[in-house]
C-alpha cells in the first residue's frame, strides 16, 4: 500500500504544473502549434488533419465537425482563399498525465481573391491527448471569432 501511495505521489508531482515533465510537454505543444500554423499557411490540410485524433472535434463558431477526415477537409482551402499568417499563443497550459488543456489567443490573416488581407484575433481552447505512440494530438479545438 505504501509503495502504491508513493508511486501515485511521484506521478502527481511529475505532472504538476511547473514540473520538468510539464515544461517538456509545454515545449512539445509549442512546437506542435508552430507546425499547425505552418501547415495551415501552406494550405496543407492533410498535415493539419494529422494533428487531430481520429475522433477529434472541431468547434468553429456556429459549427461542429467530427473526425479527422472532415477536419482535414475543413482546413483545405480553395484557390480563391489563402491563409497568409496564423499563430496561437497560449495564456495557460495545464498538463494532467496524457491530457493537456490550453487556453490562448489566435491570430489569423487571410486573403480572398480580388480582396485585401483581413486579420482577425480572438480566444481559443485546445484539449490535447497523448496517444499510445507518444504523440500529442488535438481532441477538441474551439475558438471565438
Amino acid at each position: 500500500m505504501k509503495a502504491l501511495l508513493s508511486a501515485s505521489l511521484l506521478l502527481a508531482v511529475a505532472a504538476a504544473p511547473g514540473s520538468a515533465q510539464s515544461a517538456a510537454v509545454e515545449e512539445e505543444l509549442d512546437a506542435l502549434r508552430s507546425a499547425f500554423s505552418a501547415a495551415l499557411v501552406a494550405g496543407d490540410g492533410e498535415t493539419v488533419a494529422s494533428m487531430y485524433t481520429d475522433d477529434g472535434v472541431l468547434l468553429p463558431p456556429g459549427r461542429e465537425i467530427r473526425g479527422k477526415d472532415r477536419i482535414g477537409r475543413y482546413f483545405t482551402t480553395g484557390r480563391d482563399y489563402v491563409q497568409v499568417a496564423h499563430s496561437m499563443i497560449p495564456d495557460e497550459v495545464h498538463v494532467d498525465g496524457n491530457t493537456a488543456y490550453e487556453i490562448g489567443r489566435w491570430s489569423s490573416t487571410t486573403r480572398r481573391e480580388g480582396q485585401g488581407e483581413v486579420t482577425a484575433s480572438d480566444r481559443y481552447l485546445l484539449v490535447w491527448r497523448r496517444g499510445a505512440d507518444g504523440r500529442w494530438r488535438i481532441v477538441y479545438d474551439m475558438w471565438h471569432r
